[in-house]
């Protein structure tokens, strides 16, 4: 059951990301000025999916008790690696931990999530210094709640 259910949240977020990207580059874009070239590859998109898992698992997590949201959670990381390789799994645990350290640091996760996405893309936007140094708050806003949108989109 768990497999099904993880392969199902895969393909949704997978699909939804996809759906949805070109509206994405259309609206960060023009906020990053000629770092948005960095949006083009294949590489953008796929760690844009993969930070909308990784979202997708800790919200899952906060609605379903801890041994469940553990067997959902190891699931949809097999499912990750078993169809884009163990890389794409550490992406998606590295912005676990990211969602994870924010929280316990009092940060809002989305920030810190959409924060090390920009990293991750290689973009570092010009804006006032809040807790992403260098990162325009209105791209990480954006992203976050992109990210939350596609990520809850999918069943848990």
């Amino acid at each position: 059951m768990d497999v099904e259910v993880a392969g199902e949240c895969v393909h949704r977020i997978a699909r939804a990301v996809e759906h949805s990207w070109p509206e994405i580059v259309a609206l960060v874009g023009p906020l990053v000025g000629e770092a948005a070239a960095s949006l083009d590859g294949p590489d953008a998109l796929m760690d844009f999916g993969l930070a909308a898992m990784a979202v997708h698992i800790q919200a899952s997590a906060e609605a379903l008790g801890p041994d469940e949201a553990e067997r959902i959670r190891t699931a949809i990381l097999n499912r990750v690696c078993s169809h884009l390789g163990s890389v794409r799994r550490q992406a998606v645990e590295q912005y676990a931990r990211a969602w994870h350290d924010s929280i316990i640091a009092g940060e809002a996760p989305l920030d810190c999530l959409a924060c090390l996405l920009c990293d991750r893309w290689g973009i570092s936007c010009s804006g006032p210094p809040r807790r992403c140094p260098g990162r325009d708050p209105l791209v990480v806003m954006m992203l976050g709640t992109v990210l939350l949108t596609l990520a809850t989109s999918a069943p848990a």
